[in-house]
């Protein structure tokens, strides 16, 4: 009997701490990944796909999920760090799905480096953090950007 008191004391203390529900909960999309490697270089496509991990704050929250994604990829670092997305912002996406997610922005040039961010929505309204930023760079994507002579 003395079990069963000290678990229901446990679980009321764990409703009224929050933890492990969604109400205090927050998540950020960890591990960013561009065509399923982290910031590469020289990919070969010009609508590369992105994926995250979702890592829950605090520690123990549980039941969490992500309802809805905002995807920027920017030119510079810099406007990246203003949320300026000049190539592509997907605008707020509803949709649970954190893997590849296709590039829909600006025509890509050849042997260029980019930049981008996730931010992604809990339940419909918890907005979550900005990701960190990541990045890729693209090879040699056209046949007209190969300059090479036969020795």
């Amino acid at each position: 009997m003395r079990f069963w008191i000290i678990a229901a004391g446990s679980l009321f203390f764990s409703m009224q701490s929050g933890v492990g529900y969604a109400q205090n909960a927050v998540l950020t999309p960890v591990h960013l990944t561009t065509e399923m490697r982290v910031d590469p270089v020289g990919i070969g496509t010009m609508q590369p796909v992105f994926g995250w991990n979702l890592e829950a704050s605090p520690v123990g929250a549980h039941n969490l999920r992500q309802s809805d994604y905002r995807i920027v990829v920017a030119s510079s670092a810099e406007r990246l760090a203003r949320h300026e997305g000049d190539l592509w912002d997907s605008g707020r996406v509803s949709s649970p799905v954190y893997w590849q997610r296709a590039y829909a922005g600006a025509a890509l040039k050849s042997h260029t480096e980019y930049y981008w961010q996730v931010q992604v929505w809990e339940g419909g309204s918890a907005q979550g953090p900005w990701s960190r930023t990541a990045h890729f760079t693209t090879g040699l994507l056209a046949v007209g950007d190969w300059s090479a002579k036969w020795i």
